[in-house]
C-alpha cells in the first residue's frame, strides 16, 4: 500500500514537471535561434539545437506516456470502483441470504415442534378416551380369614414330666376318673388318633388325622 502512494507521489510529481520542462526547452529554443550567428559557431549551432530538438521529443514522448498512464489509471480507478461495488452487492447478498436461512431454519424449527406438540395432544386425547371407556375395577372380595377348627381332645392334657432326660406330656382320658387310666405320650406318640408332634412349656400341639394341627395350652404352663 506504501507502494502504492509513493508511486503515486512520483507520478503527481512528473505529470507537474513536464510542462515547465516543455515550456523550459521552447523558450532555450527561442534564445537559441535569437542568438546573433557571428557569436556561435555554425557546428555548435547545430549541435545544440539537435539536442534541444531530441530533448523536445523526449519531453513530448513522456507526455504521451503520462497521458496514457493517465487513462490506464483511470480504466483502473472504474474498474476498482466497479469491482468494489460488485462486492458490496456480494456481501449484501450473502448477508440477506444468511439471514434468510437463519429464518428458513427457525421456520422448520418451529414447525417440528408444533407437530411433536400435535402428536403429544393426540396422543394425550386417546389416553384420555380410554381411561373413560375402561371399565370401573371390581371391589376386591374379602375373604375373612378361617380360623382353624377346633376339636375338643379325647383326653386332658395335665402337665409335663422328664423321666430319664426325656420329656412326656401327662393326659387323662375324658371318659376315665381314674387315675389308672392315666399315661404318659412321648413325642410321636399318639392316642385315640391325636399324635404328639411338638411340646414346650406352654401348649402342646397334635397332628389330627384329616384335621388341621390343634394346640393345647397346659394347665399352669409349668415345665419339669
Amino acid at each position: 500500500m506504501n507502494a502504492v502512494r509513493v508511486r503515486d507521489a512520483i507520478l503527481g510529481l512528473l505529470i507537474l514537471a513536464l510542462p515547465a520542462l516543455g515550456l523550459g526547452l521552447y523558450q532555450l529554443h527561442g534564445r537559441l535561434a535569437a542568438l546573433p550567428h557571428d557569436l556561435v559557431e555554425q557546428p555548435q549551432l547545430g549541435l545544440l539545437q539537435e539536442r534541444l530538438l531530441a530533448m523536445s521529443e523526449t519531453n513530448a514522448g513522456f507526455t504521451v506516456m503520462l497521458d496514457e498512464h493517465q487513462q490506464h489509471l483511470a480504466v483502473l480507478e472504474n474498474q476498482t470502483a466497479a469491482l468494489h461495488a460488485g462486492i458490496e452487492q456480494g456481501e449484501a447478498a450473502l448477508t440477506s441470504l444468511q439471514q434468510a436461512q437463519a429464518s428458513h431454519a427457525q421456520r422448520s424449527e418451529l414447525q417440528s415442534l408444533a407437530e411433536r406438540l400435535s402428536l403429544a395432544e393426540t396422543q394425550l386425547r386417546a389416553l384420555q378416551t380410554a381411561l373413560a371407556t375402561r371399565p370401573a375395577p371390581k371391589p376386591r372380595r374379602t375373604t375373612p380369614r378361617r380360623q382353624p377348627e377346633r376339636l375338643t381332645p379325647p383326653f386332658a392334657a395335665l402337665s409335663i414330666e422328664s423321666r430319664g432326660g426325656e420329656r412326656f406330656l401327662t393326659i387323662a382320658p375324658t371318659a376315665s376318673r381314674s387315675l389308672r387310666h392315666v399315661r404318659l405320650l412321648r413325642l410321636g406318640e399318639q392316642f385315640a388318633g391325636w399324635r404328639l408332634t411338638t411340646l414346650d412349656k406352654q401348649s402342646a400341639q397334635f397332628a389330627v388325622t384329616g384335621k388341621p394341627e390343634q394346640n393345647l395350652p397346659l394347665p399352669g404352663g409349668n415345665a419339669p
